[in-house]
Formats: structure tokens, C-alpha cells, sequence
């Protein structure tokens, strides 16, 4: 429940919020049965706070030490991939060799819990990640066979859609298909502020409409001038 209203606050880029709700959860684990899991949700969620605010490097920082954190407890076996795609999705816009990179540390560390539920999300929100990256790259044969794979193993899974990362894959699938109009309207419903500001500008790039992208992004800086 705490995580939830982190990344509910966070998606509405209430950093104020999210950062208190982030305390409060770090008070509330410490008298739990699994006190040590504080550190390393505290640090995870501090990497998502960072990342939110633009702040790359001191989100890095956190998440790297919320792996390391969790590696040798109960939760690593299934939530260490998810860090490792964390760190990829900080840096798919400022740094996409660094993002394929932690996509494949996310897989081969996934591939340890193979056949499990967060084993085939893990894959799904990887190959969705990956997808985006190769169409920020303007590598679209590429982006189709990584979104090919992740819906494979939708498939395959029965899992209905990765629930991180799948949704914006999506959005850029309907756009190389053709469909500008619905994916700005796609990218408009997203739950997250942040996402919603990001894909547009993508949209408007690859569309060659840069004025439109220049304003959207100097939309989402002011957006973050007012939360730092």
C-alpha cells in the first residue's frame, strides 16, 4: 500500500508528497516483521523520487544502493530484476546505451526465478523498454521485434500486459502504425505527468513537428522547476 502511494504521487509529480509518504513508510517497515526490507524500499523509492525530478545521477545513486541493499534477503529473488529495470528507465532519455544495458542485467537476472509471474513481467516491461529505446534510435524494424517478443510472451504467459512499461510500448506501436491522432490521445490518458510529456515529445519529433516537441519539453521543465 505504501508503494502504491508513492507512485500514485509520483505520477501526479507531488514530490512534496511522495517523499513524505516515502518517511512514513520507512517508520512503518522498521516495526514490522521484516525491518530490513526499510533500507532498501526507502532507497528504491528515493531512486524513483530522483528520477521523477530529473535528477539521473542521484537516482542511479539510490537504486544502486537498493540493489545491493536487497541482494541476500527473502525479496531479492523477485525484486531485484525490478530495480535493475528501474535503472534502465532512468535512463532511457538521457542515456540509451546505458539503458540497454541495465535491460539486459533486468533479463539475466529474471531468467533466476524463470516460470514465475514476475519472471514474465520482468520480460515483458524489459522487451517494452527495449522497444522504446530502439525507436528513440529511429530503429523502427528493431522496435517491431522487440515489441513482437514482449507480446509473446504476453501470450505465451497469459499475463494480460506488463504493468510498468508495456502501456508506453503501446502508444509507440499506434504511432509507426500510422495513427498520430491516437497516440497523442493515448498518451494524454496516461496515469503518470511525467510519461505523458516524455512520449509526446517523442511524438512530435518523429512526426518532425520540433516546435511542438520544443514546447512540451520546456512544459515538463517548468513542470519541474516548480517541484525542486
Amino acid at each position: 500500500a505504501w508503494v502504491c502511494g508513492i507512485m500514485y504521487n509520483l505520477g501526479k509529480m507531488d514530490i512534496k508528497e511522495a517523499y513524505y509518504v516515502t518517511q512514513a513508510m520507512k517508520t512503518d517497515i522498521m516495526t514490522s516483521r521484516y525491518p530490513e526490507a526499510g533500507d532498501f524500499y526507502v532507497a528504491n523509492m528515493l531512486g524513483h523520487i530522483y528520477n521523477t525530478c530529473g535528477n539521473i545521477p542521484s537516482a542511479q545513486e539510490e537504486l544502486l544502493k537498493s540493489a545491493e541493499l536487497i541482494k541476500g534477503t527473502m525479496f531479492e529473488r523477485e525484486g531485484l530484476a525490478f530495480i535493475y529495470l528501474a535503472l534502465a528507465h532512468a535512463h532511457l532519455n538521457n542515456d540509451l546505451k546505458e539503458s540497454l544495458h541495465w535491460i539486459d542485467v533486468t533479463l539475466e537476472e529474471a531468467g533466476k526465478f524463470k516460470g514465475s509471474w514476475n519472471y514474465y513481467r520482468a520480460l515483458i516491461d524489459a522487451y517494452a523498454i527495449k522497444a522504446i529505446v530502439r525507436f528513440k534510435q529511429r530503429n523502427y524494424d528493431a522496435f517491431n521485434k522487440c515489441f513482437s517478443m514482449m507480446e509473446n510472451v504476453e501470450r505465451t504467459s497469459k499475463i494480460s500486459s506488463g504493468d510498468l512499461f508495456a502501456p508506453y510500448a503501446r502508444i509507440y506501436k499506434t504511432l509507426i502504425d500510422g495513427d498520430t491522432e491516437k497516440a497523442l490521445a493515448e498518451a494524454d490518458a496516461l496515469s503518470n505527468l511525467k510519461e505523458q510529456y516524455l512520449v509526446k515529445c517523442d511524438i512530435f519529433r518523429y512526426i518532425g513537428d520540433n516546435d511542438k516537441a520544443f514546447l512540451t519539453q520546456r512544459e515538463l521543465m517548468h513542470k519541474r522547476d516548480s517541484i525542486t
